[in-house]
């Protein structure tokens, strides 16, 4: 969050975001957690309304294998 929240205050003040790092990361940390918690929970990864694509691949399940349906 804090990265998030760093990163997007050099963006108001004319600053790029990389949002394929940043989902990259987002995705690498829900898989950990779907690794962590196996089957008993589903794991979802949803990109923040920031991101100017959010409605593509917006919300997307942790599948057991690390793929996201």
């Amino acid at each position: 969050q804090r990265d998030f929240e760093d990163a997007f205050e050099v963006v108001t003040n004319g600053g790029l975001f990389d949002w394929v790092k940043f989902h990259n990361k987002g995705v690498m940390l829900a898989v950990k957690l779907k690794q962590e918690l196996g089957d008993s929970a589903r794991v979802y990864y949803e990109k923040p309304f920031e991101d100017p694509n959010c409605n593509l691949n917006e919300i997307r399940e942790v599948l057991p294998d690390g793929r996201l349906a």
